[in-house]
């Protein structure tokens, strides 16, 4: 006989899935990158449960902590200022500082400097 979570009592299924959900699992292989048309997507908070802005943040978070990551692989010097932007957010969320909602307009702002980082330099290196 496999074992597999089905196998599980009921309880243990719904705090496995708890727990994947609440630890951002569950949105892990939805990740999008910067430059995908639906990434701002999460940015709208409008109408959103307490549970759907914190799935939006923790989602916006591990984009984010890629999408830095690997900036920062490329220029240092240009993209460390984000990622650690990035992580703070994260940490004043994860203290209970700031809200998911909030939390999401940060990192809203964050990637409009992003881009714009990204533009200047790319129009740079045209012009050069």
């Amino acid at each position: 006989m496999q074992v597999t979570h089905l196998t599980y009592s009921g309880k243990i299924r719904d705090m496995l899935e708890e727990h994947v959900r609440a630890t951002g699992l569950t949105t892990t292989v939805r990740l999008r990158n910067i430059t995908d048309p639906n990434f701002k997507d999460d940015f709208q908070t409008e109408e959103k449960s307490e549970e759907e802005l914190h799935e939006a943040f923790v989602r916006k978070a591990a984009e984010l902590k890629r999408v830095t990551r690997e900036l920062v692989d490329k220029n240092p010097a240009q993209y460390g200022r984000f990622s650690e932007r990035v992580l703070e957010i994260i940490r004043r969320f994860e203290e209970g500082q700031i809200a998911a909602a909030e939390g999401l307009k940060d990192f809203e702002d964050l990637t409009g400097g992003i881009e714009a980082e990204a533009s200047a330099h790319a129009v740079f290196l045209d012009i050069g």
